[in-house]
């Protein structure tokens, strides 16, 4: 497994860190134990069912769900567990044991294989359909975006769109209203990131990205290379933009294939700042990058009091937020 730097401590297993890994779906597939289509019935894998009583479907949110007639209902982490017959915090080790993820400790808990199923179980590659039909920014988005200082011309330069109906495999799953605006990011001309900021569920991410697509890097003016900074959103990279700097952002802080990215895009800077949440977890983060880019490499924060550069902006306005950034320089 690929060594990011000197990591004082291992990415916990979590179910946000599993899921920004692998899918819900991965997971589903892996422990149902057999190739299923959404929205057919099929006897169930959890006990024995001499008739087709089980079935999965995604919900409006996006997530994947199962349902078995004889009660039993929940996500992908759920049915683990019931298949298993393990806690939750075990199931989550036995994710991370059968994927072989680079989480946890090096010597985790080893369970034994469930048979509980007489299919093999069988891994379907297959890259999610994420389709939006985009609409003109309503006020509510006005209004929203206005929070971070960010304008319809940024928005649309960064390929970020307000969404009238967002549809994952072709089925519809969301809706936009003013109390669920929904937003769209786009790279590479192909690949979706939906964005629900107001969603209380789990549903606020949906994305079809790969460790190809990093934030920011389309919209890069390689003509000015005198410094980088590395945040960890787009809507960040967007807030930096609009005061002047050139700025991009991993999808996630653990693929090699974009810390390679970064690294190569750096050697065209003549400084690379690298800013990251303000708590433990970015403060780690930001370091291992820090170590793994080398060469000229700083890192800084923002005050205790705010997680990021957006968060700044909503409580003390983009002026005063450009002069700390100044300053932090």
């Amino acid at each position: 497994m690929y060594n990011l730097g000197n990591v004082s401590e291992p990415t916990p297993i979590t179910k946000d860190n599993i899921l920004r890994l692998i899918s819900e779906e991965d997971i589903m597939r892996y422990y149902v134990g057999f190739e299923f289509e959404i929205g057919r019935a099929y006897r169930s894998p959890l006990r024995e069912d001499s008739s087709p009583s089980f079935a999965l479907y995604y919900t409006r949110q996006g997530s994947i769900r199962f349902k078995d007639f004889n009660g039993d209902q929940g996500n992908c982490f759920d049915f683990v567990m019931l298949k298993s017959g393990l806690t939750f915090s075990e199931a989550l080790t036995l994710i991370v044991q059968d994927f072989n993820l680079n989480l946890g400790t090096n010597t985790p808990t080893v369970f034994p294989k469930q048979v509980v199923s007489v299919y093999k179980p069988k891994i379907i590659a297959k890259e999610r359909l994420i389709q939006f039909k985009p609409q003109e920014y309503t006020n509510t988005d006005k209004l929203y975006w206005s929070k971070y200082g960010l304008d319809r011309q940024t928005l649309t330069k960064y390929n970020v769109f307000s969404a009238k109906f967002v549809y994952l495999d072709k089925q519809l799953i969301s809706t936009y209203s003013s109390y669920n605006p929904i937003y769209c990011y786009k790279f590479n001309g192909k690949h979706v990131k939906v964005y629900r900021p107001l969603s209380k569920t789990s549903g606020k991410w949906l994305s079809n990205v790969d460790d190809k697509d990093l934030q920011g890097f389309e919209q890069l003016d390689l003509t000015k290379d005198d410094l980088l900074i590395i945040t960890k959103s787009l809507k960040d990279v967007m807030c930096l933009n609009k005061m002047g700097y050139q700025a991009v952002a991993p999808q996630s802080e653990n693929t090699r294939t974009q810390y390679e990215m970064m690294k190569k895009l750096s050697s065209y800077y003549n400084k690379v700042v690298i800013l990251f949440d303000n708590d433990d977890a970015g403060r780690r983060g930001a370091q291992s990058l820090a170590d793994f880019l080398g060469g000229n490499c700083k890192c800084i924060y923002m005050p205790r009091d705010t997680k990021d550069v957006s968060d700044y902006i909503v409580k003390y306005g983009i002026e005063d937020a450009s002069i700390l950034i100044n300053d932090l320089l």
